[in-house]
């Protein structure tokens, strides 16, 4: 990156008018915002703003140029996952979730401006707590399809699904409807195919695939996981984009909440799915 330089309030005019698409930004608003801005850097095509496993303590406006979010698989491929044109923050998630599930390059030149953590952060505060909690959700959302798109991109059929369940199991037992390594999920055989974007034939081969290789069973809507580390390792699963800091592995003890809605299922599936 060049030299530092300054930021004029002006310069946040096109970050000022996609907020205004939200309602009504005043200008003390806008003022808070300018505040917060640390200073206007250029960086060259090519260049990662933001590396994937690091914890920013800054955030970045685009003001010019284009950048784009991408994920790297195990092996090195890579997955763009958006763009992000001038008015856009490059990075807020890091704010909340570190490290970060994504890396942001510059696809062309461009110029940015940093917003330190703390300075965001205290903005966000000064409108309640409640504020920053509705906001990390979202942004916990936005991680999630991040890596739905990145599974589909990278992972076989047998990997998206392991990912899936492994994500699956997590949220649930964070809302107290798993435990123990066991969860009631009933989607139809069709309704997983929707998600994981394969054929409902696929789908019952895949399933059937990971209860061949000891890695959970799936009967009557209720999914045992027998192997977290294996089914973990064929999702490539790092649960870190859920924003839960340490908690990084099930628990493993007490009986399973059962959500209500559960079908009858056959063959481990909905019977809606035959």
């Amino acid at each position: 990156m060049l030299a530092e330089s300054p930021v004029r309030i002006e310069m946040l005019r096109a970050l000022f008018a996609k907020l205004s698409g939200y309602g009504e930004l005043p200008a003390v608003d806008q003022q808070r915002l300018h505040a917060a801005a640390g200073h206007m850097q250029s960086a060259p095509k090519g260049q990662d703003l933001v590396v994937q496993g690091t914890s920013p303590t800054t955030s970045f406006l685009i003001l010019n140029g284009i950048a784009g979010r991408y994920t790297l698989s195990a092996d090195g491929q890579r997955q763009i996952v958006s763009l992000l044109v001038p008015g856009d923050f490059a990075d807020l998630p890091s704010l909340f979730l570190k490290p970060i599930d994504h890396s942001i390059a510059c696809l062309t030149a461009c110029e940015v401006v940093h917003f330190p953590h703390r300075d965001l952060l205290a903005s966000i505060e000064a409108f309640g707590p409640l504020t920053a909690m509705l906001w990390r959700n979202t942004l916990v959302d936005g991680a999630i399809a991040r890596k739905w798109l990145a599974a589909t991109a990278f992972l076989s059929a047998e990997g998206r699904t392991a990912h899936l369940v492994c994500e699956m199991y997590l949220r649930l037992e964070r809302v107290g409807l798993a435990d123990g390594l066991r969860m009631s999920l009933p989607l139809s055989q069709l309704e997983l195919s929707d998600v994981l974007g394969m054929s409902s034939v696929h789908m019952n081969r895949t399933i059937q695939g990971l209860r061949d290789g000891g890695l959970l069973t799936w009967q009557g809507g209720e999914v045992t996981i027998q192997d977290w580390d294996g089914l973990a390792e064929v999702g490539q699963f790092d649960p870190s984009y859920l924003g839960w800091g340490a908690e990084l592995k099930p628990r493993a003890r007490g009986p399973v909440a059962r959500p209500v809605g559960d079908a009858a299922v056959s063959g481990g599936l909905t019977a809606a799915s035959r």
